[in-house]
């Protein structure tokens, strides 16, 4: 073993693709939005994509949602929203 070289495994980051929607406002008779400006941090979570590709193929649906990575600093204080919402 003397004069071999180690070198280290390759490391390698998981990014998942999340597509995500802002939280639903509480409604009144007047007004039903969702509240685009919320921090993404506050977003749910409506599906996870293993690609970037797979994740924009959904975003066809809806005028809402958005795909991000899953090490976008933005989400960096999140504890994982993943909840039940309406269109």
């Amino acid at each position: 073993m003397a004069g071999m070289k180690f070198r280290r495994a390759p490391e390698f980051a998981l990014v998942l693709w999340y597509l995500m929607r802002p939280p639903m406002p509480r409604v009144n008779a007047d007004s039903l939005h969702r509240n685009a400006a919320h921090p993404l941090a506050n977003w749910v979570i409506v599906e996870s994509f293993s690609t970037k590709k797979e994740c924009e193929a959904r975003l066809r649906d809806s005028r809402w949602d958005v795909c991000v990575a899953s090490d976008d600093p933005r989400l960096s204080d999140r504890s994982i929203n993943r909840g039940s919402f309406q269109n």
